[in-house]
């Protein structure tokens, strides 16, 4: 027989957000699609939104009605936390949050409060305590509502409201204080929409994408500090408000950024972003080390060539640097077996101005052609007036300079040298 699409029932009976069950909360039965749940989310916070609620007496229902409404969203909005929810109900989701596996706790019977479910104990919704995003102390309706309308305003609400809830004052308080703001110590760069890196950005980025009134994201900030402080002059780390404004929000969402998730880790190479993604789970931040790592695998080696022989500098170098119309060309000599990822960023950085090649491990015929008695050695080939020969330009002691500063300073030689030569 043909198949009848279900219709999501409504009803102003406030009983229904009494109930334990959070499909009845939002006037839905057991299999709701999600584009359901977000359909009936949307008609009932509207509807019990504090500022559409002008009689004072009957604020403090709506209120407990809101926040109702909003505990059943965040758990059946998300597939992991409705999976759970629908096989061992809300005690079992409320052990999963504590990190407790809900079947070897003997959770079961699903949403529904008839017999074969998990116990009781004690009777309401009340005592129910969920320590994650899903309820409890620690829940609060306005993030819900804010992620889910981003930060907008809809027929005269306004998602960053400020009533109710626990005292909205102190909420607004802390929601001020930014995690990463302008010229903070930790180093740390702000991001948005306007500042995010592109493919002209002369740096890699590593960028955490959080939410500043998430508590989650807020005990990271410590360790990424640290990351930050020891990536230095490598990697340049950066922070992106997901909530700070509507255009944020969306530049989020454009890139498959869940606010639920948050706080998502990625790296920019030529304005490409990539996620993190940790293989067990999607939710859990990696720890600094995961991360260094991710970064490492995603930094630009194959922008540096490999020169293991002499008879190959002028194809790999000097030519390939008059092809892709460079200024010249550079070069490292070094006694190590891999690219460092400190060279690599910095080959990123002068790559719309250089070739560079690399000679590793000591190589033999390399030391004995340009008379190498230290490693490492940079050299430079910078091409000469009207384009016979090129001027080579060494430094040495490396380690001891700072190398952005002399490749600065071939760049203002090689362009006063093209100056001269037009004249």
């Amino acid at each position: 027989c043909a198949r009848t699409k279900r219709k999501p029932s409504y009803t102003n009976n406030t009983k229904q957000f009494e109930s334990d069950d959070y499909y009845k909360v939002l006037g839905l039965s057991k299999g709701a699609s999600a584009k359901e749940i977000k359909k009936a989310y949307r008609k009932l916070a509207l509807q019990y939104h504090p500022d559409k609620v002008k009689d004072e007496k009957d604020k403090e229902s709506s209120e407990k009605i809101f926040v109702s409404i909003s505990q059943a969203y965040a758990v059946l909005s998300d597939e992991k936390t409705k999976n759970i929810y629908d096989k061992y109900g809300k005690n079992g989701l409320d052990a999963h949050e504590k990190g407790i596996d809900p079947e070897q706790a003997g959770f079961g019977g699903g949403f529904s409060s008839g017999g074969g479910g998990f116990p009781r104990g004690g009777g309401g919704r009340s005592n129910f305590q969920f320590n994650g995003n899903f309820g409890g102390a620690g829940f609060d309706p306005r993030n819900v509502f804010t992620q889910f309308f981003g930060g907008s305003r809809d027929e005269g609400v306004d998602a960053n409201f400020s009533g109710g809830f626990g005292g909205g004052r102190h909420q607004r308080q802390r929601q001020a204080v930014e995690l990463f703001p302008k010229n903070d110590p930790s180093g740390i760069a702000p991001l948005g929409k306007a500042k995010f890196p592109d493919a002209s950005s002369k740096f890699i980025w590593v960028v955490v994408f959080y939410n500043n009134e998430s508590e989650k994201c807020s005990v990271i900030k410590p360790s990424l500090t640290s990351f930050a402080n020891k990536m230095k002059g490598t990697l340049k780390v950066g922070a992106f408000n997901c909530k700070r404004s509507l255009p944020d929000t969306k530049f989020c969402k454009d890139h498959d950024i869940e606010t639920q998730d948050l706080p998502i880790f990625g790296v920019v190479v030529n304005g490409e972003l990539t996620k993190y993604e940790n293989e067990t789970t999607r939710q859990q931040p990696p720890s600094m080390k995961e991360l260094h790592k991710f970064a490492i695998e995603k930094m630009p080696f194959d922008l540096v060539q490999m020169i293991n022989h002499p008879s190959i500098i002028d194809e790999r170098l000097h030519k390939a640097a008059i092809e892709q119309g460079k200024k010249g060309s550079i070069l490292l000599l070094t006694d190590k077996y891999e690219t460092s990822p400190k060279f690599a960023s910095l080959v990123y950085q002068y790559r719309d101005h250089f070739v560079f090649g690399e000679s590793r491990a000591k190589t033999l015929s390399m030391a004995q052609h340009f008379k190498v008695k230290k490693y490492p050695l940079l050299i430079a080939f910078l091409p000469k007036r009207g384009g016979k020969g090129f001027e080579v330009v060494r430094l040495e002691d490396v380690n001891q300079q700072e190398i952005g500063k002399w490749i600065d300073s071939l760049t203002s030689r090689n362009r006063s040298s093209s100056r001269t030569g037009r004249k």
